[in-house]
């Protein structure tokens, strides 16, 4: 426990006992009790982080784009989609489009990546839909169609891309989710404990990284560290060396090993070349997926710290 202000106030500690908790705690008591001193009302603080940390959900709202945000809600943003009604509000044929835009940000409050938005401008309204990806003012797709919701939906639906995510493997049940519809590209890495942390995280982020340049194909990507998936990595011959990378169709019963470095342009064309039928495979075998702990690559270490 800390004692603040000659005893009169008592913060006390319940967490783990480890360094970065012990030090995190210290530190925001002290900045508590600073900012109560001071008079600063802590609890907008705390509701400005929440609504900060949940602006990247789609909570089925329209949003509102002006000169500031643009760029950065927009330009900026490669993982979600865009469609944007640019609307004068001189323009009686504006006006019936908004009702219609906030049913349709509804109907696409599923798709976490869908973003529907309005942009306030002085020349001639138009609808334009950036995709996912790279975005410039001239990727952006017309929309010239009829205004109602379910053709805009549909037209939105015909761009939209869900953001691949790259998975740990942690069970069979995981296994199974991602890899028995799409082709699936397995990641064998070091074991963590045996990696410096920034050279784990950079395992990672080659695989992240190359899930936004192949976001339109059938592929999975999922990550295991060798020593927690033994069955695999002896039944599938990857006892060469960490990190690899095997691609995995169920639908064809074989996998293939990647043959070059891991690196992004390696591991894309590993996966052109796969995609083609034109990368050597072998008759895929029966394995066993262990159940193992899900944890994060950023606290590769953390363990270590226990006091």
């Amino acid at each position: 426990m800390i004692l603040l202000d000659n005893k009169k106030e008592v913060e006390k500690f319940d967490g783990n006992y480890k360094i970065k908790d012990v030090v995190s705690f210290i530190y925001d008591s002290i900045k508590k009790y600073r900012l109560k001193e001071l008079n600063i009302d802590i609890s907008k603080n705390k509701s400005s982080y929440k609504k900060k940390k949940n602006q990247n959900k789609n909570d089925g709202k329209v949003i509102i784009l002006n000169d500031t945000n643009f760029d950065k809600s927009i330009l900026q943003n490669d993982d979600n989609v865009w469609f944007v009604f640019f609307y004068a509000p001189w323009c009686g044929h504006s006006k019936p489009i908004h009702p219609i835009f906030d049913e349709l940000a509804k109907k696409v409050a599923h798709l976490k990546n869908a973003r529907i938005a309005t942009y306030q401008i002085n020349g001639y309204p138009s609808f334009k839909l950036f995709p996912s990806g790279n975005k410039t003012l001239h990727s952006a797709i017309n929309y010239n169609e009829s205004r109602t919701t379910e053709d805009l939906y549909q037209f939105f639906l015909k761009y939209y891309k869900e953001k691949k995510e790259v998975i740990q493997l942690t069970s069979q049940q995981v296994f199974d989710e991602y890899c028995e519809k799409d082709v699936c590209l397995l990641a064998i890495l070091p074991n963590k404990e045996d990696t410096e942390a920034s050279y784990f995280d950079s395992y990672i982020n080659i695989l992240t990284n190359v899930t936004k340049d192949i976001s339109n194909l059938p592929v999975s990507f999922l990550w295991t560290q060798a020593g927690d998936q033994l069955d695999i990595v002896q039944k599938l011959n990857l006892t060469f060396g960490f990190p690899t990378v095997i691609a995995i169709s169920f639908s064809k019963n074989v996998y293939s090993i990647l043959k070059g470095n891991y690196s992004e342009q390696s591991i894309k064309n590993f996966i052109t070349q796969m995609m083609m039928g034109k990368s050597s495979v072998d008759n895929l075998v029966p394995f066993t997926v262990k159940n193992v702990p899900k944890f994060s690559p950023n606290t590769l270490n953390e363990n270590n710290l226990e006091l």
